[in-house]
């Protein structure tokens, strides 16, 4: 059983260390290591223009996983992590979008997107 933070950190894990399946190409060491630090900098201004008191960026991912887990980690990751890239794929546009328009811009969609989730699972709480 994987927690639901898990999914979250997988998702961290894969979206800044994509560059070494490369290491199965040509191109030379110091290109995929130049890709890594650039996918580490874009995580990083992701994560700081989502976070806000409220809501973490890590948070936000492991409510969303919490409401999609199906129980068998095998099967959840299949969906689970392409789904999870796709959200990321959406906050780097909105962070693109908050560098013109501002930090708060950025939050606000943040807390926007995962408010829908946090709802879906306090509804689920109240039926237990």
């Amino acid at each position: 059983m994987i927690p639901v933070k898990g999914y979250a950190y997988l998702l961290i894990l894969l979206v800044t260390l994509w560059p070494l399946f490369l290491l199965f190409t040509t191109m030379p060491l110091y290109k995929i290591l130049i890709l890594i630090a650039l996918s580490l900098a874009l995580l990083t201004l992701v994560w700081n223009f989502c976070t806000s008191k409220d809501t973490s960026f890590v948070n936000g991912l492991a409510v969303i996983s919490a409401t999609m887990t199906s129980g068998c980690a095998n099967i959840t990751i299949i969906y689970l992590l392409p789904f999870l890239t796709f959200v990321y794929l959406i906050c780097v546009f909105q962070s693109v979008i908050g560098l013109v328009r501002g930090r708060r811009y950025t939050q606000a969609q943040w807390i926007k997107f995962t408010d829908k989730y946090y709802a879906i699972l306090s509804n689920r709480m109240k039926k237990q």
